[in-house]
């Protein structure tokens, strides 16, 4: 795990300095707009679904699905990997236990952790100590991965990594399996918050013509790995939209990217991807029309023609 850079320990002093100005300089951005989640938490008091919102925000369901790749190791057909992201532990209730439950039910060859861990940027002893035995636990079936997200310290990332998960904050490594091998990248917070993704120096260990897999906290930087010749991005942020109208349209997205990249599978040009709704909540917490998920991924192997 690479040490904390000077700008993020710089952002991390600064906390409400830096959000200040943050929020100035994207004022418009949804996520900096405080009326609209007001407006949102008074629509819902005044339809009187607040009860179900909160129903449906601890109903966490488990998606699977698969990707097919023409140039997928032979020794990583079949394999499969759970991805977990936005879990916010401090915003639902016994997240933990529901997590948990579900996990110990499935089998799988690696997990990857999306980031957001927790809400917002405070410090929360509790979160840490839930994310600590998260993270035994899943080491008991694989190797666990983890990249941070835009609501989460650099003290998240130790905590993470003293529990066994391999943080990669613009790093990869390769993982082999049967003499192949296949390159993994996670980037820093690519959001508006931190901005420390740094793609290219993610990629430098990589080995040409290699199998690549990125992993981001969220979408914004898919254009960047598509061009470094990424094969497949994993990602959330999003949540789905969290709060969406009936068919899951999403009422305000927290990114810039198309819609079609706010949830579930996409492709950019040969590159494939898939955002997940995530397990947790921002500060409304509720959801509609866009259940919580941690994500089961089966990558196979194509016949070539």
């Amino acid at each position: 795990m690479r040490p904390i850079s000077k700008k993020r320990k710089l952002v991390e002093q600064q906390e409400r300095l830096h959000l200040a100005k943050r929020n100035f300089k994207r004022r418009f951005h949804t996520e900096n707009i405080p009326w609209l989640r007001r407006i949102m938490r008074f629509l819902i008091r005044l339809f009187f679904v607040q009860a179900i919102g909160k129903k449906n925000a601890e109903n966490l369901k488990l998606e699977k699905i698969q990707f097919s790749f023409p140039n997928l190791p032979e020794a990583f057909d079949n394999t499969r990997i759970l991805l977990i992201t936005d879990l916010h532990l401090d915003n639902t209730k016994d997240s933990e236990e529901r997590l948990m439950k579900i996990v110990k039910n499935i089998d799988f060859d690696y997990c990857f952790l999306g980031g957001d861990y927790t809400n917002r940027w405070q410090e929360n002893e509790t979160a840490h100590i839930s994310l600590t035995k998260i993270t035994k636990e899943l080491l008991k079936k694989s190797r666990v991965f983890g990249v941070l997200g835009n609501n989460d310290k650099y003290q998240i990332a130790r905590t993470l990594a003293r529990a066994g998960a391999e943080m990669l904050i613009n790093e990869g490594l390769l993982i082999e399996r049967n003499n192949d091998k296949i390159y993994l990248a996670g980037i820093d917070d690519c959001c508006e918050y931190y901005a420390l993704a740094d793609t290219k120096l993610a990629n430098q260990n990589a080995e040409k013509n290699s199998f690549k897999i990125m992993l981001a906290h969220a979408p914004d930087k898919y254009r960047e790995a598509e061009n470094q010749g990424y094969d497949l991005y994993l990602t959330g942020h999003t949540h789905g939209g969290q709060i969406c109208l009936p068919f899951g349209i999403a009422v305000i997205t927290g990114t810039t990217v198309p819609r079609t990249m706010v949830k579930g599978k996409w492709n950019y040009h040969a590159m494939q991807g898939y955002t997940s709704r995530g397990a947790g909540t921002t500060n409304i917490k509720a959801r509609y029309f866009c259940p919580p998920e941690i994500t089961l991924i089966t990558l196979r192997k194509t016949t070539a023609n």
